[in-house]
C-alpha cells in the first residue's frame, strides 16, 4: 500500500531484480503514479488499485485495515497468477538477501506456511528529501537494541498452496511460522524529512490516540504540531541521524553495514 512514495522506481526495479514475479499495490491519493506503473518495463507484472480519496479518521487503525484488505486481495490475485508465495511489505521497505530469494524459499520445509523475515532499520548521515534508497548503508538491528523508531518485528510471506493463507494483521501471515535469517526487511523509516513532517502532521490531525510504547511517534507528532522547524529538526535528528555516527565497540553489535 502506498501514498506519495519517494524513489518508487527504485523500489520496483529492486524487487524485480531480486526475482519477484508480480507486484500488487493499493495506491492511495497518488494518481500521478499511474504513468510510472504503465510505462515500467514490467508493467504487465504490476497490478494496482487506485483510490483518489481515503478516509483518514483514526488513521492509525484504519490504515491497518486497508493494509489487511489489499493483502487478502493480493493472495487471490497471486493464486490466479499461479504463484507460490506472497510477501507483504511497505513502500519504504525492501527485501534483502545475498542468495536468490527463490532458492531460500524452496528450502523451507513444507510444514511451514508462514515465512517471517526480521526488520533492520536504516539510519542516515544527513537530512535529505531527494531520494529514499541509496542514502545509507547503516542499519539498526531491532532485536538487539531499543533504538528502532517503528516496529520491532518484521514481515511475513504466505505459502499460497495452503488453503488457510491469509493476512494476520499488517505485519504477519497466518500459519506455522518459519523464521529466516537469510532474508531481511530493510526499513527506511522517515527517509525524507518533508515526508516525515507531512505524515506526522496528518497523523496528529486525524488520530484520537496513538498507543503507548511508541516514543518516536509521540515525539514526532508533538514536534510537527509545533510548526517550529528547529524543534522538528531536533526530533528528526535524534531518531534518524544521531545514531549514524556511533562507531564504538558498544554499538557495533547492533549497527550493521549492508550494501544492497
Amino acid at each position: 500500500m502506498t501514498l506519495k512514495p519517494l524513489d518508487f522506481k527504485f523500489w520496483l526495479d529492486h524487487h524485480f531484480d531480486k526475482g519477484i514475479d508480480k507486484i500488487y499495490i493499493r495506491v492511495e491519493e497518488t494518481p500521478e503514479l499511474k504513468k510510472l506503473l504503465d510505462n515500467h518495463p514490467r508493467s504487465l507484472d504490476i497490478k494496482a488499485e487506485f483510490y483518489d480519496t481515503v478516509d483518514k479518521t483514526d488513521n492509525w487503525y484504519t490504515k491497518m485495515d486497508r493494509q489487511t484488505d489489499i493483502v487478502n486481495k493480493a493472495i487471490k490475485w497471486a493464486r490466479q497468477d499461479g504463484l507460490d508465495w506472497l510477501w507483504h511489505f511497505d513502500d519504504d521497505e525492501i527485501l534483502y538477501s545475498e542468495r536468490p530469494i527463490h532458492d531460500i524459499l524452496a528450502e523451507v520445509p513444507l510444514k511451514f506456511n508462514n515465512i517471517f523475515a526480521h526488520t533492520i532499520e536504516a539510519v542516515y548521515p544527513e537530512i535529505q528529501d531527494k531520494q529514499c534508497f541509496n542514502t545509507t548503508n547503516k542499519f539498526v538491528d531491532c532485536r538487539k537494541t531499543n533504538k528502532c523508531r517503528a516496529y520491532y518485528g518484521g514481515k511475513s510471506c504466505a505459502r499460497l498452496s495452503w488453503d488457510g493463507a491469509a493476512c494476520h494483521g499488517p505485519h504477519f501471515m497466518k500459519g506455522e511460522k518459519f523464521e529466516t535469517e537469510e532474508i531481511k526487511i530493510l526499513h527506511f523509516e522517515s527517509c525524507s524529512y518533508n515526508r516525515w513532517k507531512k505524515k506526522y502532521k496528518e497523523m496528529n490531525q486525524s488520530n484520537k490516540k496513538i498507543p503507548d510504547g511508541f516514543p518516536f511517534y509521540h515525539d514526532s507528532i508533538k514536534a510537527c504540531k509545533s510548526n517550529d522547524d528547529d524543534k522538528m529538526k531536533k526530533v528528526y535528528r535524534k531518531y534518524t541521524i544521531d545514531i549514524y555516527d556511533k562507531d564504538d565497540k558498544k554499538h557495533r553489535d547492533w549497527i550493521k553495514i549492508i550494501n544492497y
